[in-house]
């Protein structure tokens, strides 16, 4: 024990929670082993000895059932034996009645474990021998708790045991679920029906249940209990029903329990009748309607579970003086007949509610007209709502998971009422719900819930503030204020985004507003001249501005950021999209020519910036000083730029008037070569040799008032903190441990690309200096949306291989997110700053895969590659770079001089080599390639679900200190670049020869396949969170145009989104991906010659008939792939030379 307790010491002190775990486990193992030998060993084993002994053991599992921890079964399976010993004992004879009770308690206890392990078979090994002693105990006048009480908790275990081999049945987790040699799928239908039919023979037992629950404090948790586990089961069988998969003894069976089961619930106390259709004359809709009822009903008692628990743990004085019972034996009671946590049967409502509001809409999402709602969905979404933002009161991270969806339902179904909450609104039991309602109940929750639970959904919270909806409006209010006043700094990230780019689309439309306003005022300004607007908006985005309108010092530091840009880039973005667009659409001399005309001008007054600095929220009328100094460097590209502009356009910009878009085309050009000249002439008038020669640009060359930070900290004195450290950890921040900025590095780095982003280097007050890149020109929220999505696909994979539900963190940069789970995704934080402009936290001690396959090569292979390369891309140019010429003239030519490209890539072993000159020994080598196969195959998992394209290799980073691989630019989702580009990305994944090559001997079968299986399968586990979390990203259209894209494929912008939803839900629940590929490709090019030459290519690299890739869109279970058979289709897909040689050449598909 001493060494135990030495060990548990040390590792308390260490970053991993697992080895924690471990050894408390042992520690704990040892401690009852010396319990038990001490007092056997020193003397004979008294009645004291023994009784005493009992009562600490029993108490133990009841701390441990009441903090929903994990039972150890070892600790289970020793107490057994030890129980066994201490039976032989003589003195024990007298208080055999309370030795059963224990073996009883222990022996279900370690049934639970194995069910929350999903070991389903050793489940019902323990359960079988304790139906016998459940009812021995229960006849036993002595043991006497109340009617059947033990009764009650086996059936409920078993029913629970039966719902888990469903799920993971349902699934195709079949790995998991071996029962025996006959069928599984009628084995899963004897154990729900007689799981169903022993809870419903429980409702005749518990005379109990007819009485009112405040009658017995224990009363609420039994009625509880049977609720939760009887609606559970009923909402299996329902889906059975629903999908067809029920067989003929199956839907017999059925037909004899419903009129019972009907007949018995009819004699709970609370419960009421309530048909999801109004015809409601069929099996499937009589057995959903059953299930709702107990489900509805288990949610109903949550609340007052929780408060039981709680009153029971923290004062035992108030249970005795109640009941004349001590603390533990009411404890017993409670942990025996409990399975499920009230959290876990408010989750188990929500999600049933949602697939029913789902089955119900004539489309996936954006159901439109609350006329046509029929009552069943109101009463089906108040019901998920309740059990949501219940589910968040009492700590759940399910509900917290789940919290966009109930704000989407609400938006979408509640009616707007401007009044202040009823409490009785948010009753979950009433008989009528209408969309009234659905809001108050909102609004009555949401303000009981504690602010920091909304942080991560910020991002939805201002998008339903900007959507013009009254009842939007009036859902965000108390959560966004909530937030301001607890969390100013995060919030304003959020709101002044949300507001630059509200700003940027109304003047846009309307032209620029008046001068010498803040952008806050000029958008209130837009949105009072807009007569369809309600006040509502304007209300909360004053009040808002209002209460962040301390934060100058956060407002002036986002506004410096801007001057990191590029302003040429910005005037040619600019010119190629809204200028272009303007000219195309417009007549000369036309009012928007003039208001494109008073765009150009402000935008060149601002200094090619979208806001002066310090002008958000405040008009300063200084702030134009910081545009006056020609000493930077930028302000010196800002006056040659304008000078090149005021030639090809006039000085106000009069040529605009008259110009056609080819004539702009003609400008750009001109202005481009005009414009680098005077660079280069200026650079080389510079006197001193050393501005000329330094490696990295100074600070003040871009803001002197970043190069000089401490200085003006006095802007109302409010210190600046470290940005989206609230972000970090999605669990409650702790505001002792804030970390605030206090400088800025002097020196910039420059990144050779694109956008010419630059990174900084910012000093924390806790001495820690960390990277940030600040990146211009591009919309980052859609990245900030798939990090989230990221974030909770952690969570899935981590739940599904540890049983657990760990809060989610976001701080992928650090070790302790990869010690949980080798499967864990590696992210970062991404921080829109406004609708063209972004911070990122940089990951630091990480390159490219392509950087680090070509540093991986030798002069003569790198020239040898390029040349190789450039003859195969020259090679694909020449057959125009368009599907119709790549499959139909000289195809297999540039499949033949693919394959080659490929042999040679393969052949220089790149990953290899260059994970050998990262390692320091064969061992570090070896970790080093078994993280990066892994980390690839769970990116690739979640990067399939999600439609993660353009998967260039310069997409990719590698961490050399762990050889984990990183997704970066998340510009394209949802799989749109298989619809809307020239040549569609036709594989699923990254899967190239350079990644290849490392997973040999095995190849993709390998350790790879098996991941990959493994990530797709904890996927499919989570899918009913996992989609509903897709839901409201995919619906909400702020940061992606899905009539633009609809556009391309003749649909429109809600049928597009709509179809991207399917799509991913047939991804997740494992579809074929050749047939999803397939109807994908068929949007545009259906009728075209070379559509019928791709898809029988891709039949036959998977051989795949023809009748598995033409499918109805609603699969039955027996046409879902199981994770392996999908991990096997998207791999043959991703490696296929006849697909790769035909990809866009900047993909780069040979490396």
């Amino acid at each position: 024990c001493e060494s135990a307790f030495k060990q548990l010491s040390q590792a308390w002190t260490m970053k991993s929670i697992e080895g924690c775990r471990d050894n408390l486990q042992r520690s704990q193992l040892l401690t009852e082993l010396e319990e038990f030998l001490e007092p056997m060993s020193q003397h004979a084993l008294t009645d004291i000895d023994a009784c005493g002994l009992l009562s600490k053991w029993r108490q133990q599992l009841v701390e441990e059932s009441l903090e929903d921890m994990t039972v150890s079964e070892e600790v289970l399976t020793n107490r057994l034996l030890f129980l066994s010993k201490v039976s032989s004992v003589r003195a024990m004879a007298a208080h055999s009645d309370g030795l059963l009770p224990a073996c009883f308690d222990f022996r279900l206890a370690s049934a639970k474990a194995c069910i929350r392990a999903n070991s389903i078979r050793r489940a019902l090994d323990r359960l079988s021998p304790l139906h016998k002693l459940a009812k021995t105990l229960d006849e036993s006048a002595e043991y006497l708790i109340m009617p059947q009480c033990c009764r009650l908790a086996w059936c409920n275990t078993f029913a629970g045991c039966w719902s888990v081999a469903y799920d993971l049945d349902g699934l195709n987790n079949r790995c998991v679920v071996e029962l025996s040699t006959d069928s599984r799928q009628g084995q899963i239908e004897n154990g729900l029906a007689q799981g169903l039919s022993a809870l419903s023979q429980c409702i005749d037992f518990y005379s109990q249940l007819r009485e009112a629950i405040s009658s017995h404090p224990i009363l609420s948790i039994v009625q509880f209990s049977h609720s939760i586990e009887f609606g559970r089961l009923l909402a299996r069988f329902a889906q059975l029903l629903s999908t067809n998969r029920l067989s003929a003894d199956g839907s017999a069976k059925v037909d004899s329990l419903l009129p019972t089961l009907e007949a018995r619930s009819k004699r709970v106390d609370g419960f009421f009748e309530l048909h999801l259709c109004p015809e409601a004359d069929n099996r499937i809709d009589r057995m959903n309607s059953l299930a709702f009822v107990f489900l509805r009903r288990a949610a109903c008692l949550a609340h007052g579970v929780y408060d039981e628990i709680r009153l029971i743990k923290t004062n035992p004085t108030s249970i005795t003086s109640r009941t004349g019972e001590a603390r533990l034996e009411v404890e017993l009671r409670m942990s025996r007949v409990l399975f499920s946590t009230p959290a876990e049967a408010l989750i188990e409502l929500a999600d049933f509610s949602d697939v029913q509001i789902s089955a119900m809409d004539s489309e996936t999402v954006g159901l439109e007209g609350h006329s046509s709602t029929p009552p069943a969905q109101f009463a089906l979404a108040h019901a998920f709502i309740y059990s949501v933002l219940t589910s968040m009161y009492l700590g759940a991270d399910a509900g917290r998971l789940r919290f966009a969806r109930s704000l989407q339902l609400t938006g979408r179904l509640g009616s707007y009422m401007d009044v202040e909450p009823d409490v009785r609104d948010a009753c979950i039991s009433q008989h009528s719900i209408d969309s009234r309602h659905l809001t108050q109940t909102f609004r009555s929750l949401v303000q009981k819930i504690p602010s920091w639970m909304f942080l991560q959904w910020l991002d939805n919270l201002m998008s339903a503030l900007f959507q013009d909806s009254p009842v939007n409006v009036l859902l965000v209010e108390s959560p966004l204020l909530q937030l301001c006043r607890t969390y100013p700094h995060t919030v304003f990230y959020f709101f002044r985004v949300a507001v630059t780019a509200a700003l940027h689309a109304a003047e846009k439309r309307c032209g620029p507003g008046p001068r010498g306003l803040s952008a806050v005022e000029r958008l209130i300004t837009h949105l009072e001249a807009n007569k369809s607007s309600t006040p509502s908006p304007r209300t909360l985005i004053c009040k808002l501005a209002q209460e962040l309108s301390q934060l100058r010092v956060l407002d002036r530091f986002l506004s410096e950021l801007e001057k990191f840009s590029e302003p040429d880039l910005i005037f040619r973005d600019w010119a190629m999209s809204e200028g272009k667009n303007a000219l195309r659409t417009s007549e000369p001399f036309s009012d928007a020519r003039e208001q494109l005309i008073q765009a150009l001008n402000r935008l060149t007054e601002n200094h090619f910036t979208s806001l002066i600095p310090g002008s958000f929220m405040h008009t300063d009328a200084n702030a134009e000083d910081a545009f006056t100094s020609e000493s930077t460097l930028r302000e010196r590209k800002v006056k040659k730029l304008s000078e090149c502009l005021r030639v090809e356009f006039g000085p106000a910009g009069d040529k605009l008037r008259t110009l056609t878009p080819t004539e702009l085309s003609d400008c750009l050009r001109r202005v481009d070569v005009a414009f680098t000249s005077s660079l280069t002439s200026d650079n080389s008038s510079f006197v001193d040799l050393s501005v000329r020669l330094q490696s990295r640009p100074s600070l003040a060359d871009y803001s002197p008032w970043l190069a000089s930070f401490n200085e003006t900290q006095d802007l109302n004195n409010v210190s600046l903190e470290l940005p989206g450290q609230f972000l970090t950890y999605l669990r409650r921040p702790n505001h002792e441990n804030v970390v605030y900025i206090h400088r800025v590095h002097p020196s910039v780095k420059p990144l050779v690309s694109l956008r010419k982003p630059k990174v900084l280097r910012i000093l924390g007050s806790d001495g820690v200096w960390s990277n940030w890149l600040v990146k211009s020109g591009e919309d980052l929220r859609q990245d900030s949306r798939i990090q989230h999505l990221l974030h909770f696909a952690n969570h899935a994979l981590t739940c599904a291989f540890t049983g657990k539900h760990h809060p989610i963190s976001s701080e992928s940069d650090g070790a302790a997110d990869n010690q949980t789970s080798p499967l864990l995704l590696r992210t970062y934080l991404v921080l829109p700053v406004t609708s063209q402009l972004g911070l990122l936290r940089w990951i630091p001690d990480t390159k490219t895969v392509a950087a680090f396959c070509k540093s991986a090569m030798g002069t003569s292979e790198l020239a040898r590659y390029n040349s190789e390369s450039a003859v195969f891309a020259a090679e694909a140019t020449k057959l125009g770079g368009n599907p119709d010429a790549l499959w139909t003239r000289s195809g297999s030519t540039l499949v033949t001089r693919f394959l080659a490209l490929e042999r040679l890539v393969f052949s220089m072993r790149l990953l290899r080599r260059g994970l050998c000159q990262l390692a320091s020994s064969p061992e570090w080598y070896s970790l080093l390639r078994w993280r990066l196969i892994s980390s690839h195959a769970a990116m690739s998992a979640a990067h399939y679900i999600l439609g993660i394209g353009d998967r260039h290799l310069d997409n990719f980073l590698i961490d050399l200190s762990s050889g984990d691989l990183i997704g970066i630019d998340f510009g394209y989702a949802f799989a749109v670049t298989v619809v809307i580009l020239p040549t569609p990305e036709y594989v699923p994944l990254r899967l190239t020869a350079s990644l290849r090559e490392l997973l040999e001997p095995s190849g993709p079968a390998g350790h790879f396949g098996v991941t990959l299986s493994q990530a797709l399968s904890a996927l499919r586990v989570s899918s009913n969170l996992f989609f509903s979390i897709l839901k409201t990203f995919i619906a909400d259209d702020s940061t992606v145009d899905w009539s633009a894209y609809g556009l391309q494929v003749g649909q429109t912008g809600d049928i597009f989104q709509a179809s991207r939803l399917t799509l991913a839900h047939n991804k997740l629940i494992g579809r074929c991906p050749i047939q999803l590929l397939l109807e994908d490709c068929a949007l545009r090019s259906t009728g075209r010659a070379w559509f019928a030459d791709c898809a029988n290519t891709v039949r036959k690299a998977t051989n795949v008939t023809t009748a598995e890739t033409e499918g109805a869109s609603q699969p039955t279970n027996s046409e879902l792939l199981t994770p392996t058979e999908q991990a096997r289709r998207l791999v043959c897909l991703s490696t296929c030379p006849e697909l790769l040689s035909r990809m866009h050449p900047g993909w780069n598909a040979s490396l």
